[in-house]
């Protein structure tokens, strides 16, 4: 390495001068690609290495990688400042340029190894930064538009207003919004691995994830996408189409992540839900944000074990009648979710208003009336092994005994039951179809008892006629 002192005022006596230390590492390489130093640092493009200064002017040498290139400048405060010339090491002017205390910033002129311009333009902090006008080998303007940092930028003719940049192997970074000086104003994506990775916007310098509802042209992939950001990053609801605005993709996604979810056509505005792997994991609607909104139904091994209600992200218990369509078994289901439990519930179509249940082994239970919050409300009816031994009657969540007529449809063998029901035992007796609204009534030996009418419940109406 090579050590100088840019001044020596103040400083030890050295016998070899006062001294800064300068890199001369010989590994560096230099592009040859026309003007491709110009993307980088100018500090680092061209280092210093050894000053003379007669006080009305500086030539400062310059190190590698472009080694005994010289700096004609002013010292200020031993450092660079105002107008400067660039020259290489065959005597040809490639820069002029201005510099604020050691570091590039303001007008300049650019030019190549061969001395033809290249770029007009500004530098900030060291870099080519903002409005600038780029330069073929035949003087030809080629491009004119924005740089950052060095890099040209690319306007998006899909985004009016946004620029895109590359690195050094053509791979997009980043699309900006700029304003008409070139600085970042609104919205910025980048990108990682060829995917939109996160969004942020820029307001008087100061850039911060975005929040909300955005829509952006993705050019690697040549499709729009449009959807909802959280801290910059996808979340919630989200489509993709083509370059011809035709959809391919429509969904949910969470912390950046696509969600796997396909709509489901039979009920409007849910989703079917799925893990890694590819397990359906739920049945739910979800809002803008991508929480669950109302009723969801959660699966485990393609069974539906849970509902539960939801809105803007908070879960609430479900109790009540729900209807759904069970994908795995590609059916309709319906019945009652009460405290934790999915009762097997299916709405009789001969009995309005009465449900039958059934146990686990899908055995006939109960068949009552039950209300819209999928508690009993009217009469139950309570069966074992198939046959009915009991009766009763609730109302305002309160079982009270039943006396009385009753009629039922027995499903299994197609046809209705009726009969009365008087102290929890049904009496054995059977409709007298010779005379009008009249039953046969018979004790517990099978022996006729009387031939009578009964009312609603249970009483003995009008003539009755008694044996024994």
């Amino acid at each position: 390495e090579l050590e100088y002192q840019m001044s020596n005022k103040g400083h030890s006596n050295d016998p070899r001068g006062n001294i800064i230390q300068i890199p001369m590492s010989s590994n560096s390489k230099r592009t040859t690609k026309r003007g491709k130093y110009w993307e980088n640092d100018f500090g680092k493009e061209f280092p210093v290495s050894h000053i003379d200064d007669n006080g009305k002017e500086a030539t400062i040498t310059v190190g590698v990688p472009h080694l005994d290139y010289q700096i004609v400048t002013q010292l200020t405060n031993q450092q660079m400042n105002g107008e400067s010339t660039l020259i290489s090491n065959k005597n040809i002017i490639i820069a002029t340029l201005t510099f604020v205390d050691g570091i590039a910033n303001g007008p300049c002129t650019l030019y190549d190894e061969d001395g033809v311009l290249f770029f007009e333009g500004y530098f900030v902090n060291g870099y080519r930064q903002g409005r600038g006008k780029e330069y073929d080998s035949e003087g030809r303007l080629i491009n004119q538009g924005l740089y950052e940092k060095g890099k040209r930028l690319y306007e998006m003719s899909e985004m009016s207003g946004y620029w895109k940049e590359y690195d050094e192997n053509t791979i997009l970074q980043c699309v900006h919004r700029k304003d008409s000086d070139g600085n970042n104003h609104g919205v910025s994506f980048y990108y990682k691995n060829g995917e939109v990775s996160r969004l942020t916007e820029w307001n008087n310098g100061k850039e911060t994830p975005y929040n909300g509802y955005f829509t952006l042209y993705d050019e690697p992939n040549y499709k729009w996408i449009e959807g909802e950001f959280r801290n910059g990053i996808r979340n919630g609801y989200s489509k993709e189409y083509d370059r011809y605005r035709e959809i391919q993709f429509e969904g949910y996604y969470e912390n950046g992540k696509q969600l796997y979810m396909v709509r489901l056509s039979e009920m409007d505005g849910y989703w079917l839900e799925y893990d890694d792997n590819d397990n359906l994991k739920s049945i739910c609607k979800k809002d803008n944000e991508g929480r669950y909104e109302d009723i969801c139904y959660f699966y485990e091994d393609n069974k539906l074990i849970r509902i539960s209600k939801w809105h803007e992200g908070i879960e609430t218990p479900f109790s009540g009648y729900f209807k759904i369509y069970d994908e795995p078994q590609k059916t309709w289901i319906d019945g009652f979710y009460v405290e934790g439990k999915i009762l097997k519930f299916y709405p009789m179509e001969e009995m309005n208003g009465y449900w039958k249940e059934l146990d686990e082994n899908d055995t006939l239970i109960h068949i009552c009336e039950i209300d819209e919050n999928g508690k009993y409300n009217g009469i139950c009816y309570y069966f074992e092994n198939g046959k009915m031994k009991e009766i009763s009657r609730w109302e305002e969540g309160k079982e009270e005994s039943f006396n009385g007529y009753f009629k039922y449809y027995d499903e299994d063998n197609g046809k209705w039951m009726e009969g009365y029901y008087e102290n929890g035992k049904q009496l054995n007796m059977v409709r007298l179809s010779e005379m009008n609204g009249y039953w046969l009534e018979y004790d517990e030996g099978n022996h006729l008892k009387s031939i009578c009418k009964k009312d609603n419940e249970g009483r003995y109406e009008d003539i009755c006629y008694f044996y024994e």
